[in-house]
C-alpha cells in the first residue's frame, strides 16, 4: 500500500524548527530602560550645554553630544548582558486510543430488519448484504477496520499516533502506529515509555511496535510494515472474554498514556458493561477532568440496540445411568423473550434419532403491567422416554431456531446416558427388625432390576437372611475389599459400628469402614444411611463413615421434651428438592409439592413423621432436599433428606425411619417409588465406571474460559492402585506408563491431555483442559500401555457454553455509549458510520524543545572596538574644538 502516493518514504523525518532571539539577561523592565536612556541622553546634552556657557555649540557640538551618549549607551548595553539564544524544537505527536471489545457478546449475530441499515453495514464491512445477519459482531468490526489493507487505521494515523487495544474484563495492548505526515513517517518522540506488544512483534524493550523501552533510542519502524502488523493484530482478534469492563478499559488507557497528549478515545463495542468496579459514568468523569485538556470519547455502537428475541433451554435434570425398560424423566426449563402467544416444538433425540416431541405454549402474562415487563419468561417442561435397549446414548433436547431469534446457540441441551441391562447389586445392613426395615427390604428383594442381599444383625444364627430370588443369602458382612466392592449400593440402617455376632466376634472387619469410604470415593459407589434412635449416625462420629456423610454428627442428640414425640410433621422441600428426580412422586409439579407439604385436611398428602435425628447441619457440599418445618438451631432448620456427591460416588442420608407410614391407604405406591428412585440414583456412579477405571470431571457443564478438571482412578490387574514408576525428578521412566484423556471437540478434532499422579492418593490422576470453543465434548480415558486392559475405557461427556453474564442482555446498549460520548464531548457513531470518526479526531498541536544554546554578545571584539572608537572620536573632536 502506498503512503500519500509516494510509496515508502526515502527518509524518516524529524520535523524540527529553529528559533533564534536576543535576550538581555540583566535588563530591567522596559519602562525603566526608557527612563535610564532618557537620563543618559539628557546628561550628555546638559554636560555640553554647560561647557558652552549657554552658547550654541553648532553642528560639531551636536556630534560631540551624540558621541558621548553612544558611549554611555554601549556601557549600558554591556551591563544588561545581551545573549543570542537558539532553541531547536520538534512537534510532539498526540495519541488517539482505539479500544475494541473482545467479550463473548461480540460473537452474537444480530437481526436488523432495516434493509437500509443492512446495506450500510454491508458497505462498510465490504460484505454481501445477504450475509450480514449471519456474521458475528466481531467479524463485522474486523472487516470494517482492515478492509483495503487497513485504510481506516492509515487515515487515523495521519493525524495522531494510534495506540490499539482489545478489552474485556481487562484491556490488552495490541499495536502502536506512529503518525504519518506529508513529509513522511514522524520520528517517535518517546514519552509513553515502552509501547505495547504487537501481533508478531518482539519482546524486551521494544514491545514490538516501533517504540523503545525506557532509556533506549527510539526504534523507527517501516510504515508499511507497521500498518500490516496492525491489520494482522485486528484480524487475529478473538471474542472470547467472559466479562466486559468498559469503565476499567477507559481508565487503564488514561493511565497508560498519562504523560501523553490524548486527542481522543475511540471505543468500539456493543456497550454491554457487566463489571461495575469502575462504571462508565465514573470513567467519563475522569476523561472530563484529565489535564491539560479533557479527552473526548467517540463511541462506535456495534450490534442492534432493538429488543432481541430469544428462546433458551436450561437447567436440565436427567439421569446419567438408567436400567433398560425404566421410564426416564428429562426435566428442563424453556425460557423466551419476544415470543408471547406463540408455540415452540421441543424435540428429544437419542443418538440423533427423534424419539419424542412436545409443544410448549408461550402464554402471555396476565395483567397489563406484566405485559409491559421486559423480562425473560420461563416454562418448566418435562419429556419422558423409556429406552428398551442397553447402550451409550447421546441425548439432545432442542428447540428449532425461531424467526428473528438472536442466536440459536442456547436452543439446545446435551446429555450423555448409559442404559444398562444389568441389575443393581445392593447390600442392606440393619441392626434390628424395625418397621422401616420390614418394608424397605421387600422393595429391594422384589424389585426385578435389583439383586439385593440383606444382613439383619439381630437375627438368630439359624435365620436365613433375606435376598432377591436367585441370589444367595449372606451369612456375614463381606470380609474382604474385593467382596465388598462387587456391590453398587451399600445401605446402613440403625447399625452399631461395634456390633458382634453370636460368637462374640466383630461383625465388621477392622478396615470395613475404610473400605466403604474407598468404595464411594474411588469406585463411584452409592452409600445410604437411614437414621435410627439407637446407633446411626450418632455412633459413627469417629469412623471414616463420618467423612462421607452429608451431615455433621451429633453424638448426643437431645431427646424430645418428656421423652415423647408430639404431633407429626411433614418435611418441607427446598428449591433443590422440588426439582430433584428422587423427590418426584407425582408427575405434575404442583401435585408433587402438595403431596409432600400439604397440611392435614388438604387432600392427598403423605403421612407425617414423628421421630427424626437432629443433625446439627448439612455439610457445605451437600444438597438439602427437605428440612423440618419448625425444629431448628443456630444453623437453621434441621435437614431431613440430604444428598452429596463424594468424589466419584454419591451419598444419601435420611434423618427419619418412618417413611413406612407413607403406605397408609395407598400401599407401596409412594414408598416403593421413593426408595426405588433413591437406590437407582445412588447406583449411577458405579455404572458410569468400569471395574478398574473411572473418569470424572468436576462438572458436566462449563462456560467458555473455564478449566475442565479431569480426575481418573486406575487400578492394576489385581485391583490395586496403579502407580507409575518415576525418576528422582518425578518424571516417568517409561512414556507408556502415562495416563491420558483423549478429548473430542464438537468438530471431531482430538487432543490428548496428560494426567499427573497424585502422590497422596495412589491410583488417582488429575489433569486440566481448557476448551477454546462452545459445544458438546467427550473425554475418554486412555489407560497406560504398561498394564493390560480387558474392558472399555470410561468416557465422560461435558458441554461448554457462553457465560450467562454475557448472555443475559445480548442487545447493544446505545444509552451507555450515548452517555459516554455526551459527557466527554465526543460523538456516538454506529458501526456503519465508523469512517466518519476520522473527521472528528483532531490532533493536539504541541512542540517540545530538544536542544538549545546561548552566546554572549557583550564580550565580542567589535563591542570593545566600538567603545574605544567612540571614546577616541570624542577626544579628537574635543581637541579640534579646543575644548578641555
Amino acid at each position: 500500500m502506498e503512503l500519500l502516493g509516494m510509496g515508502l518514504p526515502a527518509g524518516l523525518l524529524a520535523q524540527t524548527t529553529e528559533v533564534s532571539e536576543t535576550i538581555w539577561l540583566n535588563a530591567p523592565e522596559p519602562w525603566l530602560i526608557a527612563l535610564i536612556v532618557s537620563a543618559l541622553v539628557g546628561f550628555s546634552v546638559m554636560m555640553y550645554w554647560l561647557e558652552g556657557r549657554g552658547r550654541p555649540l553648532g553642528p560639531m557640538g551636536v556630534i560631540l553630544m551624540i558621541a558621548r551618549a553612544l558611549v554611555l549607551l554601549v556601557v549600558l548595553g554591556v551591563l544588561f548582558t545581551p545573549v543570542q539564544s537558539l532553541v531547536v524544537s520538534e512537534p510532539k505527536e498526540s495519541y488517539v486510543a482505539v479500544l475494541i471489545d473482545r467479550s463473548l457478546s461480540m460473537t452474537f449475530k444480530d437481526r436488523y430488519g432495516d434493509s437500509s441499515l443492512t446495506a450500510d453495514l454491508a458497505e462498510v464491512a465490504d460484505l454481501d448484504p445477504a450475509r450480514i445477519e449471519d456474521t458475528k459482531r466481531i467479524d463485522l468490526v474486523r472487516r470494517a477496520l482492515t478492509k483495503e489493507d487497513g485504510a481506516w487505521f492509515d487515515a487515523l494515523r495521519r493525524k495522531n499516533r494510534v495506540r490499539l487495544y482489545a478489552f474485556d474484563a481487562d484491556r490488552r495492548p495490541l499495536h502502536e502506529l506512529a503518525k504519518v505526515t506529508d513529509r513522511g513517517f514522524a520520528k517517535p518522540t518517546g514519552g509513553a515509555g515502552g509501547a505495547p506488544g504487537a501481533a508478531g512483534g518482539g519482546d524486551g524493550g521494544d514491545g514490538g511496535d516501533g517504540t523503545a523501552g525506557e532509556g533506549e533510542a527510539p526504534i523507527i519502524e517501516d510504515p508499511v510494515e507497521s500498518l500490516a502488523r496492525a491489520v494482522k493484530a485486528t484480524e487475529e482478534l478473538e471474542a472470547d472474554g467472559r466479562e466486559t469492563a468498559i469503565g476499567e478499559a477507559i481508565t487503564s488507557v488514561l493511565s497508560d498514556l498519562r504523560s501523553e497528549r490524548l486527542a481522543a478515545i475511540v471505543l468500539i463495542t456493543d456497550g454491554q458493561n457487566n463489571v461495575r468496579s469502575i462504571t462508565p459514568e465514573k470513567a467519563a468523569r475522569r476523561c472530563k477532568r484529565r489535564a491539560p485538556e479533557p479527552v473526548p470519547v467517540h463511541t462506535v455502537l456495534v450490534g442492534n440496540p432493538a429488543e432481541p428475541k430469544d428462546v433458551a433451554l436450561d437447567q436440565l435434570q436427567a439421569p446419567d445411568v438408567a436400567i433398560a425398560g425404566d421410564i426416564l424423566n428429562f426435566d428442563f426449563v424453556v425460557s423466551q423473550k419476544g415470543y408471547d402467544g406463540r408455540d415452540a416444538q421441543v424435540v428429544l433425540k437419542f443418538n440423533d434419532v427423534e424419539v419424542r416431541t412436545e409443544m410448549v405454549h408461550f402464554r402471555e402474562p396476565e395483567g397489563t403491567d406484566a405485559k409491559k415487563l421486559d423480562l425473560k419468561r420461563e416454562y418448566a417442561t418435562r419429556l419422558q422416554f423409556k429406552p428398551d435397549r442397553p447402550g451409550d446414548y447421546s441425548i439432545e433436547i432442542r428447540v428449532p431456531t425461531l424467526p428473528d431469534e438472536l442466536t440459536g446457540e442456547n436452543n439446545v441441551l446435551r446429555h450423555r446416558l448409559r442404559v444398562i441391562d444389568q441389575k443393581i447389586k445392593v447390600l442392606y445392613v440393619e441392626g434390628y427388625p424395625r418397621w422401616e426395615y420390614r418394608y424397605f427390604k421387600n422393595v429391594l428383594v422384589r424389585e426385578r432390576s435389583m439383586e439385593a442381599q440383606c444382613l439383619l444383625l439381630s437375627a438368630d444364627p439359624g435365620f436365613v437372611q433375606e435376598s432377591s430370588a436367585g441370589t444367595p443369602p449372606l451369612f456375614r458382612f463381606p470380609q474382604s475389599r474385593e467382596d465388598l466392592f462387587q456391590y453398587h449400593v451399600i445401605i446402613f440402617g440403625d447399625v452399631d459400628p461395634s456390633a458382634t455376632d453370636a460368637a462374640g466376634q466383630p461383625v465388621f472387619p477392622d478396615d470395613a469402614f475404610k473400605w466403604i469410604k474407598e468404595f464411594v470415593e474411588d469406585f463411584g459407589g452409592g452409600f445410604l444411611m437411614i437414621a435410627g434412635e439407637s446407633d446411626a449416625p450418632k455412633r459413627y462420629a469417629d469412623t471414616p463413615i463420618a467423612d462421607i456423610l452429608p451431615i455433621l454428627i451429633d453424638s448426643n442428640p437431645k431427646p424430645p421434651p418428656g421423652g415423647v414425640w408430639g404431633e407429626p410433621f411433614r418435611p418441607r422441600l427446598t428449591r433443590d428438592g422440588r426439582t430433584h428426580p428422587v423427590m418426584r412422586l407425582e408427575q405434575d409439579e404442583q401435585r408433587n409439592l402438595a403431596l409432600w407439604e400439604a397440611t392435614r385436611g388438604e387432600g392427598n398428602a403423605l403421612p407425617g413423621f414423628y421421630w427424626f435425628y437432629k443433625a446439627p447441619k448439612a455439610k457445605p457440599a451437600a444438597r438439602v432436599l427437605a428440612f423440618h418445618p419448625d425444629e431448628q438451631n443456630q444453623y437453621g432448620n434441621h435437614p431431613i433428606l440430604v444428598t452429596m456427591p463424594y468424589k466419584s460416588g454419591t451419598i444419601f442420608f435420611v434423618a427419619s425411619d418412618e417413611t413406612w407410614r407413607w403406605r397408609a391407604g395407598v400401599g407401596d405406591r409412594y414408598f416403593h417409588k421413593f426408595w426405588g428412585q433413591v437406590v437407582r440414583y445412588l447406583a449411577h456412579g458405579r455404572f458410569q465406571r468400569s471395574k478398574r477405571f473411572a473418569l470424572a470431571t468436576d462438572r458436566t457443564r462449563y462456560f467458555l474460559g473455564d478449566d475442565v478438571r479431569f480426575t481418573a482412578t486406575v487400578l492394576d490387574e489385581h485391583l490395586q492402585p496403579y502407580v507409575p514408576k518415576t525418576n528422582s525428578e518425578g518424571e516417568l521412566v517409561d512414556p507408556q506408563q502415562a495416563v491420558r484423556v483423549e478429548v473430542e471437540s464438537p468438530d471431531g478434532g482430538r487432543i490428548n491431555v496428560n494426567l499427573e499422579a497424585l502422590r497422596s492418593k495412589p491410583g488417582r490422576f488429575e489433569g486440566v483442559y481448557r476448551p477454546t470453543r462452545t459445544g458438546h465434548f467427550k473425554g475418554r480415558l486412555l489407560p497406560p500401555g504398561a498394564i493390560s486392559v480387558e474392558e472399555d475405557a470410561p468416557m465422560r461427556p461435558f458441554d461448554v457454553r457462553l457465560p450467562s453474564v454475557e448472555l443475559q442482555e445480548p442487545r447493544a446498549d446505545r444509552a451507555t455509549l450515548e452517555m459516554l460520548a455526551k459527557e466527554t464531548g465526543g460523538e456516538l457513531f454506529t458501526l456503519a458510520q465508523i469512517d466518519d470518526v476520522i473527521d472528528r479526531v483532531d490532533p493536539i498541536i504541541e512542540t517540545i524543545p530538544i536542544d538549545s544554546s546561548e552566546e554572549y554578545l557583550w564580550d565580542r571584539q567589535w563591542v570593545l572596538f566600538l567603545f574605544i572608537g567612540l571614546l577616541t572620536f570624542e577626544w579628537v573632536l574635543r581637541r579640534v574644538m579646543r575644548l578641555p
